[in-house]
């Protein structure tokens, strides 16, 4: 739950379960 995701904005959108999405759509 550590992992940094690409500074694209995405630490913005960061909340419970943003990390999950990301990695939903990652696949």
């Amino acid at each position: 739950m550590t992992r940094r995701w690409p500074p694209r904005g995405d630490r913005r959108e960061q909340p419970k379960g943003g990390c999950r999405e990301k990695k939903k759509k990652s696949i």
